[in-house]
């Protein structure tokens, strides 16, 4: 069988409204376990969620992997959107947080559409990111560019 993603970098971030990000990061590793796919930790990543069995990369390698998966909420997204931008890596993300505007997998489907997204069965959406910056005078107050 040939795979869509065969090198994957897990992010996830548990922040204030966001519960059962733990859960879903062990159910998400047992259905990639029998793929044949490597699955990488994002390194604060494997820190805050005890994945030291997994290979780390930092986000500046993120080039290496085919497919950032991103467990959290829109802000964790957003987050891990700035780094796959840089290096020309798509985002799947994965609910965890509050409204999950950006998310495309519900916790609860996990187990049907990673496996078919894996292997080549998805959709792609292109995204575009705004930069801003507010500047008072000669001062720049905020640069998000």
């Amino acid at each position: 069988m040939t795979l869509a993603f065969k090198s994957i970098l897990l992010f996830a971030r548990q922040r204030g409204g966001e519960t059962g990000v733990k859960e879903s990061v062990d159910h998400l590793l047992e259905i990639l376990a029998p793929l044949d796919c490597t699955v990488h930790a994002e390194v604060e990543t494997a820190g805050a969620f005890q994945l030291d069995d997994l290979p780390q990369l930092k986000f500046s390698e993120l080039g290496q992997c085919d497919l950032l998966i991103v467990v959290g909420g829109d802000g964790s997204i957003l987050q891990a959107a700035e780094a796959a931008v840089a290096h020309d890596v798509p985002v799947l993300g994965i609910n965890r947080g509050r409204l999950g505007f950006l998310a495309d997998v519900k916790p609860q489907a996990i187990d049907t559409q990673i496996p078919a997204i894996i292997k080549g069965e998805y959709k792609e959406e292109h995204r575009f990111l705004l930069c801003a910056a507010i500047e008072s005078g000669a001062e720049t107050e905020y640069n998000d560019i």
